[in-house]
């Protein structure tokens, strides 16, 4: 299957035909409590989800939102919801992200891969072994969960991987990106050089129309409740074909 091609965001006044998954991934390791981000990185990237739950509770109401962050390893707080019912489950899964230790981007990826295919809440070692099955054997029902849903990942970071392999964390996002998901990586902090930008511009999806990654750099949690607010709008698809 090709990665899926899309155009941009659409207005919430333009007729929507596909309902949208979002995972929110952001990065849970200890350098998220300084504090560039007032009061700290971790509560700038709260307070920029909770302004996405915002925007899709007033204008995409039957969307779908999943909460994952990532450290040494990943934990999955909230499975797929739906906005317009549970926003406030949403936004208390948001909050009770806690920081603890380093950057395991792959093991985030994989978790969010796992809460794409419809999988509720589970053991890190329950998203290891689903994770291994969808790999070895893709499971009717996880398709069917996400059947016809435009699926995304918001993926931020204030640093770099730092456990596991380079060469993992690109299968796991190409498998993603193949699978039709849209993956947009987001670096914060005080300067671009925080991050590992090459990294995140390889996760992430490329947009046709431009032919670049989606990937920004946000020093100011302001800009970034923008950004999240922006990513909040359903992507305008173009129709693919397999060769």
């Amino acid at each position: 299957m090709p990665e899926q091609i899309y155009l941009g965001f659409a207005r919430h006044d333009q007729p929507q035909v596909t309902l949208e998954d979002t995972v929110i991934l952001p990065d849970a390791s200890g350098s998220m409590a300084l504090g560039d981000y007032r009061p700290t990185r971790i509560d700038g990237a709260k307070d920029a989800a909770k302004g996405l739950t915002q925007v899709k509770f007033a204008q995409y109401p039957l969307d779908r939102i999943g909460v994952v962050s990532y450290a040494d390893e990943a934990e999955i707080h909230l499975p797929l919801t739906t906005v317009g019912s549970h926003a406030g489950d949403i936004n208390k899964a948001i909050d009770d992200i806690e920081l603890r230790g380093t950057t395991n981007m792959s093991a985030g990826l994989q978790a969010a891969e796992v809460v794409l295919n419809g999988q509720d809440n589970q053991s890190l070692m329950d998203v290891a072994k689903a994770h291994l099955a969808a790999v070895l054997k893709p499971n009717a029902s996880a398709r069917a969960a996400h059947s016809g849903r435009q699926r995304r990942i918001i993926l931020l970071t204030d640093g770099g991987h730092n456990v596991g392999s380079q060469q993992e964390l690109f299968e796991i996002a190409d498998r993603l990106k193949q699978s039709g998901v849209v993956i947009a990586t987001i670096g914060i902090g005080g300067d671009p050089s925080d991050v590992n930008e090459a990294d995140l511009k390889r996760i992430a999806s490329i947009h046709p129309r431009t032919g670049q990654p989606m990937y920004c750099f946000i020093a100011d949690s302001q800009s970034l409740q923008i950004e999240f607010k922006r990513q909040a709008h359903h992507l305008v698809r173009m129709p693919t074909t397999d060769t």
